[in-house]
C-alpha cells in the first residue's frame, strides 16, 4: 500500500489497533481526524457547488470553451468524491468492513489520479491556446479531446486498481513520478500563460480588459494549485527524513487535506468566473 494513500484502510486500521500487541495508534488520530473533517466540509459546500457547475456546463454547450471537456470530467470525479466521503465515515466509525474500505479506496484514487490528469489537460490546452493558435486551431476539433479523456479515463481507472489492490512499495514510486510530474507541468503552463498575458499590446501601457480577466482567471488558478499541491510535492521528496510515525499520522493527513479542499474551491472558483455567484460582486 503506497504510504502516501491517505485512505479509509488506514484510518481503519489506526482506530482499531489497541494498546497491547499492536502499535498503539489511539492517540495518533488526530491527523486522520483532522482529514475527515476537512472531507466532510468538503461534502458539504463542494456537492452541491459541482452540481451547479454541471449545471452551467450542460447549459453553455452551445458557447463552450475547449477546456471544458476536461473540466466536465473533473466536476464529474469530484462530485462522485463527494458522494463516497460520508460512505468513508459511517464505515470507519460504525460499520468497519475492509471490502468496502478498499471499494472507498478506490474511488479516492480514482479522483486522486483522474482529476490531476484531467487539470494537466485543462492547463496544457490553455497553454496551446495562448502560446501556439495556429496550431491549437488544428487541434481544436471536439473529438480530438473526447479521444483524450476516453484515454485518461482508461489510463485512470488501471493505475487506481495497481494502486489500491496491487501495489507495493513500488506504488509510491508510481504516485510520486506522476504526481510531481503532473505538477511540474501544470506549473510550467500556467507561469507561461501569466507571461503570455502580461505582455501588453505594441504602444498599449494598459493590459487589455479581456487579457486582465484571462490574467486574474489563470493566476487564481495557479494560486489555488500551489495551496493545494505544493505541500504534498515536499512530502513526497522529503519522505526518508521525517520519521515515519510522524509522516503517517500527522503530516501526510493534513497533506492530503489541502488537496481534498480542491474539490470545492475548485469549482467556486469556476462559477466566480462563469458570473454564476450571484452574491458576490462582480461575479459576472
Amino acid at each position: 500500500m503506497d504510504p502516501f494513500l491517505i485512505n479509509s484502510t488506514s484510518v481503519l486500521n489506526t482506530t482499531n489497533k489497541t494498546a497491547k500487541g499492536r502499535d498503539i495508534c489511539k492517540d495518533r488520530i488526530a491527523g486522520y481526524i483532522f482529514c475527515l473533517t476537512v472531507e466532510s466540509i468538503t461534502v458539504i459546500v463542494g456537492f452541491p457547488a459541482n452540481l451547479r457547475t454541471l449545471q452551467v456546463l450542460r447549459g453553455r454547450v452551445a458557447e463552450s470553451s475547449t477546456s471544458d471537456v476536461f473540466i466536465g470530467n473533473v466536476v464529474v470525479l469530484d462530485t462522485l468524491f463527494c458522494l463516497i466521503i460520508p460512505v468513508t465515515v459511517i464505515n470507519v466509525f460504525h460499520i468497519q468492513n475492509p471490502y468496502i474500505s478498499k471499494a472507498v479506496d478506490l474511488v479516492f484514487m480514482l479522483n486522486e489520479n483522474g482529476a490531476l490528469l484531467f487539470l494537466c489537460c485543462v492547463c496544457l490546452d490553455l497553454y496551446i491556446a495562448m502560446l501556439h493558435p495556429i496550431r491549437f486551431l488544428r487541434y481544436k476539433v471536439l473529438a480530438y479531446r473526447a479521444g483524450c479523456s476516453a484515454a485518461i479515463w482508461v489510463i485512470t481507472v488501471v493505475i487506481s486498481i495497481y494502486l489500491t489492490f496491487l501495489a507495493g512499495k513500488q506504488g509510491f514510486y508510481l504516485t510520486t513520478s506522476i504526481f510531481c510530474s503532473a505538477f511540474a507541468l501544470m506549473l510550467f503552463c500556467n507561469l507561461s500563460i501569466l507571461w503570455a498575458l502580461q505582455q501588453a499590446g505594441p504602444g498599449a501601457q494598459e493590459m487589455h480588459p479581456i487579457k486582465k480577466k484571462a490574467f486574474n482567471t489563470v493566476l487564481t488558478i495557479l494560486v489555488i494549485l500551489i495551496l493545494n499541491y505544493s505541500l504534498l510535492v515536499v512530502l513526497f521528496l522529503i519522505d526518508d527524513v521525517i520519521p515515519g510515525y510522524i509522516l503517517q499520522y500527522y503530516i501526510t493527513p493534513i497533506g492530503h487535506s489541502f488537496v481534498t479542499i480542491r474539490v470545492c474551491i475548485q469549482p467556486l472558483l469556476f462559477l466566480y468566473s462563469a458570473g454564476q455567484m450571484h452574491c458576490l460582486p462582480n461575479s459576472n
